[in-house]
């Protein structure tokens, strides 16, 4: 396992993204379809981010599913401490952030799966 690597890349995902997600927002928040669409195409960039910086990852380890799923866990772990850490400094009453929020799980659940897979698939050849 190369964790420089994964946490610069797991850190680069989230970062990306999150920049991206909030440009998103701030543009497309006149009405209730637009927030739709930031929310969909804020997954959408999150999961093409996710794919790229896995590949680049795969290619400094020996591939397989559980290389995949390690790099899934440092960027879940990196993005948990974030997101907590950008929660918290906004909003100082929420003490919980968006650990309440079932998306934030999901989106998480997202992030440790897809690199298991390009993992195991690329294993697989």
């Amino acid at each position: 396992m190369n964790i420089k690597m994964a946490v610069m890349l797991g850190a680069t995902v989230y970062i990306v993204s999150f920049t991206l997600n909030l440009l998103l927002q701030l543009a497309l928040t006149q009405n209730q379809n637009a927030k739709i669409i930031a929310g969909i195409t804020g997954i959408t960039t999150t999961i093409i981010l996710l794919v790229i910086c896995t590949n680049v990852y795969l290619k400094s380890v020996k591939i397989s599913a559980k290389e995949g799923f390690l790099f899934g866990a440092i960027t879940t772990i990196i993005g948990t401490i974030l997101d907590t850490a950008i929660s918290l400094s906004i909003n100082s009453t929420d003490k919980l952030g968006n650990l309440d929020n079932p998306l934030f799980w999901a989106a998480n659940l997202i992030v440790l799966t897809i690199p298991t897979i390009i993992g195991w698939r690329k294993s697989t050849k």
